[in-house]
């Protein structure tokens, strides 16, 4: 337990920073995916296919939010009181198995 409590965060910080450097320089990001999207986007067929630096940033977004919600998941279900999930299975219920 007390790893997990080390890990989680140390985890989230990865998502997070990474995703806060994408945001300070999308251009330079873009850049850096440009073939593999250009190879994506010949395979996908859309009439007119967002910019790199739109994907970038989107990417960014949710690279931070994922951190957001790996960091403070123990936190969130500590003071709503929602359980999860394998906590609810391990507990047995009043009418039995």
């Amino acid at each position: 337990m007390l790893l997990r409590g080390i890990a989680r965060p140390l985890l989230a910080g990865v998502f997070i920073s990474g995703g806060i450097a994408e945001l300070r320089d999308p251009e330079g990001h873009a850049k850096a995916v440009h073939p593999v999207v250009d190879r994506v986007a010949e395979l996908v067929p859309m009439e007119e296919p967002p910019s790199n630096v739109t994907l970038v940033r989107v990417d960014a977004g949710v690279k931070i939010s994922a951190g957001l919600m790996l960091a403070l998941r123990p936190q969130v279900t500590r003071f709503t009181g929602v359980p999860s999930r394998p906590s609810r299975l391990s507990r047995p219920t009043s009418t039995g198995w």
